[in-house]
C-alpha cells in the first residue's frame, strides 16, 4: 500500500477506500430526488428540540425540579414567580453571591434584630423577620412542622390538600408572593429609608393575594387586605359554583301565574297579565 518514499499507492487500494480517501463526492447522476437528512434526530427530520439537544446536551443524570417547576403559577405576577426561582438557584446580588466572585462586602442585614449575615438562607428563611413572616402564615393556614430548608418550606405549602378549591390556589401561590414581599421590603431598608416593619409585610401580602384571587374569580370583587378576613373567606370555598335549574312550571286551567320583575332599590314592583 506504501510505495518506497512513504506515499499511498492508489492502484493498491480498493475503489470505496480510495474514494474515502481523496475525499471525492458520490456520483450526482441519479433518478432520485436528493432529500435532505438530519443526523441528530432518529427520524432524519430537523427539529428544534433536536437542535437544542446537539447545542446544549442534556446530561445523563439530570432530572426535572419540581420545586422550581410549581414557582411558575397562573394568576400570580411574573416577577414574584421570577424572584423564587432566583431564590431557589441562588442567583440574587446579596453578599454570600459576591463572595463567589471575588467581592468581600461588608455583611449585614438590615431586616433584623439582631442582624446577621446577609445571605440567602438568613433573609427569606433564617433571619428573625422571616422567621415570624413564615411563622404567622403557617399558623393562620394551620400547617405544622419544622423545616430546615426553603425548599421544605415551600413543599409544605404545595403538599397541604385542602377540601376548598379556593384554599388550594392560595396555598400553591401564597409563598411566592412572601418571598417577594421580604424581598422588596429588605432592599427597602438597605438601600431606602424604610425601617424594618412586619406590620408592613402582612398588609403588603394581604394585598398581593386579595388581588390574585381578584384576577382568578373577578365576580366576587376584591377582598380587603385583612389577612383574618381572607382566610375566612378562602375556607367558606367562595370559588365553588352552584348550578340551579330554573324551569317553568305549567298550572291547572283556570289559573292566572304572574312574572314580577322586583326593583328593590326604588321600591317598585312590575306585572304583567296577558290573555
Amino acid at each position: 500500500m506504501y510505495r518506497s518514499n512513504f506515499m499511498i499507492d492508489h492502484d493498491a487500494l480498493p475503489p470505496d477506500l480510495l474514494r474515502q480517501l481523496r475525499l471525492e463526492p458520490p456520483s450526482l447522476v441519479s433518478d432520485h430526488v436528493d432529500i435532505p437528512v438530519w443526523t441528530p434526530s432518529t427520524d432524519g427530520k430537523f427539529t428544534l428540540a433536536s437542535a437544542k439537544e446537539l447545542l446544549r446536551p442534556r446530561r445523563n443524570d439530570e432530572v426535572e425540579d419540581t420545586v422550581l417547576k410549581r414557582c411558575w403559577q397562573k394568576h400570580l405576577p411574573y416577577k414574584m414567580s421570577f424572584l423564587a426561582w432566583r431564590v431557589l438557584e441562588r442567583r440574587l446580588p446579596t453578599n454570600d453571591v459576591l463572595a463567589r466572585f471575588g467581592f468581600a462586602l461588608p455583611s449585614r442585614c438590615l431586616c433584623c434584630s439582631p442582624p446577621g449575615r446577609e445571605i440567602i438562607t438568613h433573609i427569606f428563611n433564617h433571619g428573625s423577620m422571616a422567621r415570624r413572616v413564615w411563622t404567622y402564615f403557617t399558623e393562620s393556614a394551620h400547617i405544622r412542622g419544622t423545616h430546615h430548608s426553603l425548599r421544605s418550606v415551600l413543599s409544605r405549602w404545595w403538599a397541604q390538600r385542602p377540601r376548598s378549591r379556593m384554599l388550594s390556589f392560595l396555598f400553591h401561590r401564597l409563598p411566592m408572593i412572601i418571598l417577594w414581599e421580604i424581598w422588596t421590603h429588605y432592599a427597602a431598608c438597605k438601600y431606602g429609608d424604610a425601617r424594618p416593619n412586619f406590620a408592613r409585610i402582612i398588609f403588603r401580602v394581604a394585598t398581593a393575594v386579595s388581588e390574585c384571587i381578584y384576577r382568578r374569580w373577578p365576580s366576587g370583587g376584591l377582598l380587603p387586605p385583612r389577612w383574618s378576613v381572607i382566610m375566612e373567606h378562602v375556607r367558606r370555598g367562595s370559588g365553588r359554583r352552584r348550578v340551579v335549574p330554573i324551569r317553568w312550571v305549567p298550572l291547572p286551567g283556570g289559573t292566572i301565574k304572574v312574572n314580577v320583575a322586583r326593583a328593590p332599590l326604588r321600591g317598585a314592583y312590575a306585572a304583567i297579565v296577558r290573555d
